[in-house]
């Protein structure tokens, strides 16, 4: 293999993985957080939203005296009673479960270890608490020994909002189900499209390997902490729960919410404090660190133990400056201009994580269908190519889940919501078919191929229509976009 292909083969593994990153990747790679903002910002239906909650009742007054600037309340507001947060037995039973062995293999081994025990201890500590928080506890330590983990993986608004009818619960979800990440993810989001100028200064993600959280302040000094959708504390909100449960000890609160904190990510870049790395400039983490520590009123044992491990910063990120000025964008549109005019790859990954099919490059999307746990196991499971077959074309809908032909869903995603368009059948019957042949040792070459009215999957060696589910006699049309 050449070093050209071996750069290629990074490259296109670091965006199949911008498409639908899982727990361990965004862990891995803080970055991706700017990544899953971007896509959500790229959504019409994030900015839809947004004037949906600017246009009720109270969004007015705006009044500038309160503890946090309004705008933020407003959104916490609207996502809490927007969005359903799963608990980890949800996640499972509605995505499945990741591969511990094979997300090994394919992460650097040694520090997954270190975040599989970080996982474990996580929920350990949830034993400790009793009730459903130790059942939980007892369900995810059960499920790492046997080498699984539900599979979260963090995707965008629209994907959000497509899965909101899957829970079981009796609970409304008008605009889809969540995770820590995904509330976090959206939180900044719409930090960006709805306050008014002045209203966030700054706001830096603060995470572990199983929790995300984000603290943030205005120009004026109001600060907040915003844990989770039902979550928002002021600063008087978090003084007050501290002389209420805690007796004024400060730090004791923020262990019983959120001991194992680990990273503090920021548009600059990441402080882990594991290793003491990081890549946010001394002026920018002094600041950061000051408006925490008045807002908790103590410098946190977490940070502290990093800064003790602390390294010689390493240079910002490459988009640094680009995250900086998000504040002013006004539009989805405003954004795909900026985004289309950086030619850096980091810029690339928010149109993955949309999922474009209008990129240069479509295999990543292949990369990522392969990691699907469910298509994975539906492929292996099928009693043959036939049944495939009929697996794909009994699937009742035919359109995107994104009212949109030209965005790709993953095949697990088209297999849960039970709809898609030719080209997410195509992708969908293109993996099935490589894990029902690749488990049962058979040769084969799967082919595909997306043109502009069609796609076409070469199944026993004839290729067939997707609309149709025949054979296609003859030449494919000659208008290809996209062929894996």
């Amino acid at each position: 293999m050449t070093l050209q292909t071996q750069q290629i083969n990074r490259v296109n593994e670091a965006l199949s993985v911008a498409v639908a990153p899982n727990i361990f990747d965004v862990f891995f790679d803080t970055d991706l957080i700017g990544t899953l903002c971007l896509a959500n910002l790229l959504s019409s239906g994030l900015w839809a939203f947004s004037q949906r909650v600017l246009d009720q009742p109270d969004a007015i007054p705006l009044e500038s005296a309160s503890e946090i600037p309004p705008s933020i309340r407003l959104i916490q507001k609207h996502l809490n009673k927007s969005f359903t947060h799963l608990h980890p037995v949800e996640v499972a039973a509605i995505y499945g479960f990741v591969d511990l062995h094979s997300e090994r293999a394919r992460l650097d081994g040694h520090f997954f270890d270190d975040a599989v025990r970080g996982l474990e201890a996580s929920f350990i500590e949830y034993q400790k608490k009793g009730g459903a928080l130790e059942i939980a506890g007892n369900q995810a330590i059960s499920w790492i020994q046997e080498g699984k983990f539900p599979s979260y993986a963090y995707t965008n608004f629209d994907l959000i909002k497509a899965h909101r009818k899957l829970t079981g619960r009796s609970t409304k979800s008008p605009n889809g189900l969540t995770s820590c990440l995904d509330e976090v993810a959206l939180f900044i989001a719409l930090a960006i499209a709805i306050p008014k100028a002045g209203d966030v200064r700054a706001i830096m993600v603060m995470s572990s390997v199983s929790h995300y959280g984000a603290f943030g302040y205005s120009e004026d000094g109001r600060r907040w902490w915003f844990n989770g959708k039902n979550q928002l504390y002021s600063k008087n909100d978090w003084d007050r729960l501290v002389a209420e449960q805690h007796a004024d000890n400060h730090q004791a609160c923020f262990d019983q919410i959120f001991s194992n904190f680990s990273q503090m990510t920021t548009v600059s870049g990441v402080f882990d404090f594991a290793s003491g790395e990081s890549s946010i400039p001394e002026e920018y983490l002094d600041e950061y660190l000051q408006e925490m520590e008045a807002f908790f009123g103590v410098g946190l044992r977490q940070v502290t133990d990093g800064l003790q491990n602390k390294q010689v910063s390493t240079p910002e990120s490459d988009h640094a400056n680009f995250f900086r000025q998000l504040l002013d964008i006004s539009s989805r549109e405003q954004l795909i201009d900026r985004l289309q005019n950086t030619t850096e790859p980091w810029a690339r990954k928010a149109f993955y994580a949309y999922r474009s099919l209008q990129v240069e490059n479509h295999t990543p999307y292949l990369l990522n269908a392969r990691r699907n746990p469910l298509a994975r196991d539906t492929g292996r499971a099928a009693e043959g190519i036939d049944d495939i077959v009929s697996i794909v074309q009994s699937l009742p809908g035919s359109t995107s889940i994104f009212n949109d032909r030209d965005r790709i869903a993953m095949p697990d995603e088209t297999l849960r919501l039970k709809t898609g368009t030719d080209r997410d059948k195509a992708l969908l019957l293109h993996v099935l078919l490589e894990h029902h042949l690749q488990a049962h040792q058979l040769p084969y070459e799967v082919q595909s191929v997306y043109t502009k009215d069609e796609s076409f999957v070469k199944v026993s060696g004839a290729w067939m229509a997707m609309t149709s589910f025949k054979k296609w006699d003859g030449a494919l049309p000659a208008d290809i976009q996209c062929r894996f």
